[in-house]
């Protein structure tokens, strides 16, 4: 969006978070009317499929011998900022952050898996 802000030119602008989006139409980059949601995120928990560490809800996560976690990094990701919400909502974001592997897209979480 910073590149459209500056005045690049876009036809369409498509974000993978509602701040960003929300954020386009503080700063008039378009037109609120125009917004609409067409597609949703939804988080999932996933282990390698030849992983021995028993991990089928959140709170397993804080098992001892889960030892790394990889998500988006929340400052800058969007699936980053949803996983910390998520993990903060479960009360578990602190002993999740210290194993957490920070990664700069989806793609780079699914292959540090």
């Amino acid at each position: 969006m910073q590149q459209i802000v500056k005045g690049a030119p876009a036809d369409v602008f498509a974000s993978a978070d509602q701040e960003a989006m929300n954020k386009a139409v503080a700063e008039r980059v378009i037109k609120a009317e125009t917004r609409h949601d067409f597609v949703a995120n939804q988080l999932v928990l996933i282990v390698p499929a030849t992983g021995t560490v028993p991990v089928h809800a959140l709170a397993d996560l804080t098992r001892p011998d889960v030892k790394r976690v990889a998500i988006g990094n929340p400052a800058s990701v969007p699936v980053g900022r949803y996983a910390k919400r998520a993990l903060e909502a479960a009360k578990l974001w602190e002993p999740v952050e210290a194993k957490a592997v920070l990664a700069q897209n989806v793609r780079q979480a699914l292959d540090y898996v």
